[in-house]
């Protein structure tokens, strides 16, 4: 789960992207990630250059959930994932994130995974340092 929570550590998501299907027992969270290696340059300056940074669309998906407790008290709707938490004797797994968020699943099994797609949501541009 460590690897997991590396990868979406202070990403954002939206409420709007949650996914719950009760047949198949899984919760799905879409979300962008950004990938600096896949960086395009657009204009190099004296000290600086112009790039371009891809966001690809991910998802955070959790099998195995029997149950699902979502309750919104900020009413922000974007949240950053923190972390993940899960009690194994009560079978229980929160999303911690930065903003107040009661985000629980009481899982029958442990499966958390996170699919990175090719699809590029957004791009970045900024301006660095040209090392």
């Amino acid at each position: 789960m460590r690897q997991v929570v590396d990868i979406i550590h202070d990403c954002w998501f939206e409420l709007k992207a949650v996914q719950h299907d009760t047949t198949a027992r899984t919760v799905s969270i879409g979300f962008n990630l950004e990938n600096r290696e896949k960086s395009k340059t657009l204009k190099n300056y004296f000290l600086l250059r112009k790039i371009q940074i891809p966001y690809f669309e991910c998802y955070l998906r959790i099998s195995n959930v029997e149950s699902l407790l979502l309750d919104d008290t900020e009413n922000v709707e974007s949240y950053d994932f923190n972390t993940l938490r899960f009690d194994p004797s009560l079978k229980k797994l929160n999303i911690k994130t930065g903003i107040p968020l009661t985000f629980e699943m009481t899982v029958s099994e442990l499966d958390v995974s996170v699919q990175v797609t090719e699809n590029i949501a957004k791009w970045r541009t900024v301006r660095t340092a040209f090392w």
